[in-house]
């Protein structure tokens, strides 16, 4: 998205943004703290607006609200990397809770049982990739024979 419109000059660029709640260059800081903390509040902070401006724009704005559950579920893919490493032995985060992690995992994965979302190209939905890292995860778990 551009923050400017054809023939439209930077005052007009900057009352639109205004209006719309979010310029161009806040949006993408909110979503990528979003994707990287998975909280409203502080992806707002660090984008310097308000969570209710960001909810007011999603609401408002369809490709922001595609955009912002992007940003959920890649946080969801973050958090099974995590995991993964943390099952490997690999991890080097303190404060990291696997079983937390795992429960997380779970909800999404029976959330998106009832309608998982392909992305274009895609040919596996995430709850198909959670349900497989699931069952190697518990695989690394078991004792070697």
């Amino acid at each position: 998205m551009h923050s400017r419109r054809q023939g439209e000059g930077r005052g007009a660029a900057a009352r639109r943004a205004r209006r719309e709640g979010m310029s161009e260059t806040r949006r993408k800081a909110f979503l990528e703290a979003l994707r990287r903390t998975s909280d409203v509040r502080l992806a707002a902070a660090e984008a310097g607006t308000s969570p209710q401006a960001a909810y007011g724009l999603r609401d408002r704005d369809a490709a922001f609200g595609r955009a912002w559950q992007d940003a959920i579920l890649g946080g969801y893919e973050d958090l099974e990397l995590r995991l993964l490493a943390a099952a490997r032995g690999t991890a080097t985060e303190d404060g990291f809770d696997p079983a937390i992690a795992l429960a997380l995992i779970r909800r999404q994965d029976a959330r998106s049982k009832d309608g998982a979302r392909r992305g274009p190209g895609e040919t596996v939905s995430p709850a198909e990739v959670q349900a497989e890292l699931l069952r190697r995860i518990a695989a690394l778990a078991r004792p070697a024979p």
